[in-house]
């Protein structure tokens, strides 16, 4: 258990957690949402089966969140996100828990994590975690025209 644990309850994301999920998501510079982010494309996605969101809960208010996927042979988390007043009490490290546990319940032992090259913050979260750059990778993205509004990079 976590210091702090005691002030926070992790959980499954409810339907009707998603738009505060949305609004934290928003709120924090390190977490980039697309077109294919959008509410109704997250809510298809966690109906296919595919993938799960967890909620990091204080007295009914969402304080934190992550979003899960995977392929049957590898776990991916999405969007984790602590709202600020809460950082640094253990809820990011919580969620991330939550999801692994998850994931090796159905046999997934290896979990990848996207991060900005430039988000140093959470550069220096995940390797506190005991995760690793792979610097043996590059990653490539195909995607249609953007819509309007979205944020390219």
């Amino acid at each position: 258990m976590h210091p702090g644990s005691n002030l926070y309850h992790i959980r499954p994301c409810r339907e009707a957690d998603l738009g505060a999920v949305f609004a934290l998501w928003r709120q924090l510079p390190g977490i980039v949402l697309r077109t294919d982010d959008s509410p109704a494309a997250i809510e298809r996605f966690l109906i296919q089966g595919r993938g799960s969101a967890w909620v990091a809960d204080v007295a009914g208010q969402v304080v934190g969140a992550v979003l899960m996927g995977q392929d049957g042979r590898r776990g991916y988390l999405y969007h984790l996100a602590v709202a600020e007043l809460w950082q640094r009490m253990g809820i990011g490290w919580a969620l991330v828990e939550a999801v692994l546990e998850e994931l090796a319940a159905i046999g997934i032992s290896r979990s990848h994590v996207m991060v900005l090259a430039d988000n140093t913050e959470a550069r220096a979260f995940w390797e506190k975690l005991g995760w690793r750059e792979r610097r043996d990778l590059m990653v490539y993205t195909r995607a249609g025209e953007p819509q309007a509004g979205e944020e390219v990079r």
